[in-house]
């Protein structure tokens, strides 16, 4: 069944946002990009098509079980859906789904001759764009977006120095992602200390928020001052807004 475009009457470029990833992480995004739209009435905001697809399969058990087809054909579809029905833009809140999208792009290009990059706002790009000068970056992240490299590599490329938490600091971030965050808990100010700790240890004064959930402890009032928190949602927030033509606060 062909999808015709779901809004004809445009102001500004459509976004759209592949969600779910987890659902939180999506409400998180739409008010970031709400917020930081400079906007005098309705019509100054975005019209965003957001696909919530909370029933995708966990991405960093797919990682670790190197079984990604079914995530990379579920991404495909939900792409070519917003782009069917007039997205102009897409967006996808979860850092660890960066990790297939080159894979997308191939089913979109040799299915359906869509060339995804067209469309694609890639959070990951936009923090290499929004280092400043940081020098030496800590990632707290989930298992897969770790084990794929995907930051490492990219990191590298620009000449930045990326640390990854040791064996027991990882096994903290991915509890304070699974055991609280997803199950809207707040998790305990002392395991947000601990994580911090290592951080003040090192050299590294910045760290990147890896995952979208771990983006929402910025207005949790757990996080020190003394450390840089780059969130790779506040960032893609306003980038979206830019690109889709309206204007950031």
């Amino acid at each position: 069944m062909e999808v015709k475009p779901l809004i004809t009457d445009k102001i500004h470029d459509t976004l759209g946002i592949i969600g779910g990833m987890g659902s939180m992480a999506c409400e998180y995004l739409f008010n970031e990009i709400i917020e930081n739209t400079y906007a005098e009435n309705d019509r100054d905001h975005l019209d965003i098509i957001i696909v919530n697809h909370a029933s995708m399969p966990d991405r960093t058990e797919a990682i670790i079980a190197d079984e990604t087809d079914e995530i990379v054909y579920k991404l495909y579809r939900d792409f070519k859906f917003l782009v069917q029905s007039g997205a102009d833009k897409i967006v996808i809140p979860c850092n660890t789904s960066h990790v297939f999208i080159k894979k997308v792009f191939a089913f979109l290009k040799g299915m359906d001759n869509i060339t995804g990059s067209e469309y694609f706002l890639d959070m990951i790009d936009g923090v290499l764009k929004n280092l400043n000068g940081a020098g030496d970056v800590y990632l707290w992240a989930t298992d897969g977006t770790v084990m794929s490299g995907v930051y490492e590599e990219r990191l590298a490329d620009v000449g930045v120095s990326l640390h990854l938490p040791e064996k027991l600091e990882q096994e903290l971030v991915m509890k304070v992602i699974y055991d609280y965050i997803k199950k809207g808990k707040t998790p305990p100010e002392e395991d947000i200390k601990i994580l911090e700790r290592k951080v003040f240890s090192g050299d590294a004064r910045s760290v990147i928020l890896g995952c979208t959930e771990l983006s929402m402890l910025k207005k949790s009032g757990l996080l020190s001052d003394e450390i840089r928190y780059i969130d790779p949602i506040e960032i893609i927030a306003k980038e979206a807004i830019t690109q889709c033509g309206a204007r950031v606060k």
